[in-house]
């Protein structure tokens, strides 16, 4: 057990607490620094997803007021990275963090899979740099400027500028350096530069990369996930209502939105839009979290929105709207009127189309249409009747029993054609229409005689 232990700054990567650390005690050695914070002399990654942080918990002051969930939310990239992971891999992720080595994390998490190259140099940016030094007298390295082909300052839209300081800490042993020792040692150009537009999408996706990381990362349900997606793309019509996807079509879309050479220089590359495409993979529950974090945020940039306007929203797949509905029982009062509030929906085994099931309080008037609805107009389109309800079947009676009413009388009032006036007549076991008009005509004669 140690000491004392240097204070975390806030969004400060565990590699730079540690360098900090190493800075203020002078050891002989930094290996034997590494073996007493964390347990092993093997290199590690303290930038990214750093392991055996149980050991760490355990080497601290018993005094301390940092728990291992607290070092893996606020100083290392855990949120960034499995934020959008189902619950039990993130829980699995904590656990890989406390107990064993980084690399067997990272492959955890899928980062060797992935073609997104991470960082090869830390980096910093100036104006950070500048209000750090400012404020608590040292400068020290921010994990939003670690991030993976992120290499725009979300805080000050400024170009982050690579450090001669290695990310990696595979293979040989190299020594903890401090912010403050690597800016003032000579320093390499910035990453690159970009257009306007890419450098705004670049931005748009720093600002993103911010949030996740100081959002509590607890995980999230893939199902809801792939619905939400799901319901964007059959709004723009990119994928059916029961669920098929218009995969050429969505593949083009991204490609025009973002350029082939942009996506090419993240590491996104668009291939066939097959199975294996990593945009078609993010739809698909099954293998959305393969799908790289920057990647998904690619897609729902896309889709018009931000991670946080994505995840702090509710969508239904919603094909006749919301309600409420109207009736559509011609003979009724209340016709074309809004009182129906729920609506039942279902697909068609002909083609997967959604179908809506309408049922009114009132007068038990039921009918099924086909949707998805274009426009308000379709509220009033109507499919198959299911029930007509007695107040239709009352009217009826009372129409078919005036002999002194035509048919096209009743069709009109009924909203029916005349077979379907005739077979519900029979179905209600209504006399004969020329039994009731030669009854009439026998009492007109009478009358007149």
């Amino acid at each position: 057990m140690i000491g004392f232990f240097v204070e975390p700054q806030p969004d400060e990567t565990l590699y730079s607490i540690f360098a900090r650390y190493a800075d203020r005690v002078q050891y002989p050695s930094q290996v034997k620094l590494i073996r007493e914070l964390t347990g092993s002399v093997n290199p590690l990654n303290l930038t990214l997803l750093p392991g055996r942080l149980g050991h760490l918990d355990r080497a601290l002051p018993t005094h301390h007021d940092w728990s291992v969930d607290a070092l893996i939310d606020e100083h290392t990239l855990l949120p960034f990275f499995a934020s959008f992971r189902s619950r039990q891999r993130v829980l699995a992720l904590r656990r890989a963090m406390q107990e064993t080595n980084g690399i067997k994390v990272e492959a955890f998490a899928g980062l060797h899979a992935s073609h997104i190259k991470l960082p090869q140099w830390l980096r910093y940016c100036v104006d950070c740099a500048a209000e750090d030094h400012l404020r608590i007298g040292f400068r020290y390295w921010h994990r939003i400027h670690q991030l993976p082909l992120i290499d725009v300052c979300p805080v000050h839209e400024a170009q982050l500028i690579n450090t001669s300081v290695s990310a990696r800490m595979r293979g040989r042993w190299k020594r903890l350096v401090t912010a403050d020792e690597a800016i003032h040692r000579s320093i390499r150009r910035p990453g690159g530069t970009h257009d306007k537009k890419k450098r705004e999408t670049i931005l748009a996706l720093a600002r993103d990369c911010e949030w996740l990381l100081q959002k509590s990362c607890t995980g999230i349900k893939i199902v809801e996930l792939r619905q939400q997606y799901l319901s964007l793309l059959q709004e723009r019509q990119l994928a059916t209502w029961a669920g098929r996807l218009r995969r050429s079509r969505i593949v083009a879309e991204i490609g025009r939105y973002y350029t082939h050479k942009f996506l090419d220089h993240l590491g996104c590359a668009l291939g066939k839009p097959d199975r294996n495409n990593w945009v078609i993979r993010s739809f698909h529950e099954s293998r959305i979290e393969q799908v790289h974090p920057l990647q998904h945020l690619l897609i729902i940039h896309w889709l018009g929105l931000s991670a946080s306007e994505l995840m702090s929203m509710h969508r239904e797949s919603l094909p006749f709207g919301k309600g409420p509905w109207p009736c559509l029982n011609r003979s009724a009062d209340h016709f074309r009127k809004f009182l129906i509030q729920a609506c039942r929906v279902s697909r068609s085994p002909k083609g997967g189309v959604p179908l809506g099931l309408f049922s009114c309080p009132a007068c038990q008037f039921t009918y099924v249409r086909r949707g998805p609805d274009e426009g308000p107009k379709d509220a009033f389109r109507i499919g198959k009747v299911r029930i007509r309800g007695r107040e239709w079947e009352r009217n009826l009676r009372s129409l078919w029993m005036n002999p002194a009413v035509q048919f096209k009388e009743m069709r009109a009032r009924l909203g029916v054609c005349f077979a379907t006036i005739k077979r519900q007549a029979a179905r209600l076991d209504l006399p004969p229409r020329h039994l009731l008009k030669a009854v009439l005509s026998d009492r007109f004669q009478g009358k007149a005689a």
